[in-house]
């Protein structure tokens, strides 16, 4: 799949959003996320690397072989898993990170196999569209 990205600062000095995008050929999966920083970039930038790494690292225990069903309800608690462990981690480094004056929003989306999951925490959402293209 090719990927394309955008990221526009508006009237802002510095640009707080943060994205991640990994394509695992080895595994066939690949991993979005889109990290809308609010009053700086720290919880973005942390956001951006811990819920990548942590659901990676989860993933790596599915059975593909799991009836559909199954692999919805899988996907789904790795995400609120790593989603609200992401959030205790931030709470408690909020004195070394100054957490507490920054926050993010986060929408992420798994492919593998040809199917899609996607999980959001605040108020990004993602958009599903195909470009055909036929000169």
């Amino acid at each position: 799949m090719k990927t394309i990205f955008s990221s526009e600062i508006g009237s802002r000095e510095k640009n707080e959003d943060r994205y991640i995008i990994k394509h695992n050929k080895e595994d066939n999966w690949e991993f979005y996320g889109i990290f809308d920083g609010h009053r700086s970039s720290l919880a973005a930038d942390f956001a951006s690397k811990y819920i990548y790494k942590n659901f990676e690292f989860k993933i790596r225990g599915i059975d593909w072989d799991d009836d559909k069903e199954i692999l919805d309800l899988k996907i789904k608690g790795i995400f609120e898993s790593v989603f609200s462990k992401c959030q205790l981690e931030m709470i408690l480094k909020s004195d070394k990170y100054d957490f507490d004056k920054s926050g993010t929003t986060a929408c992420c989306v798994f492919i593998k196999n040809k199917h899609m999951w996607v999980a959001n925490a605040g108020d990004s959402r993602a958009i599903l569209c195909s470009l055909d293209f036929n000169p």
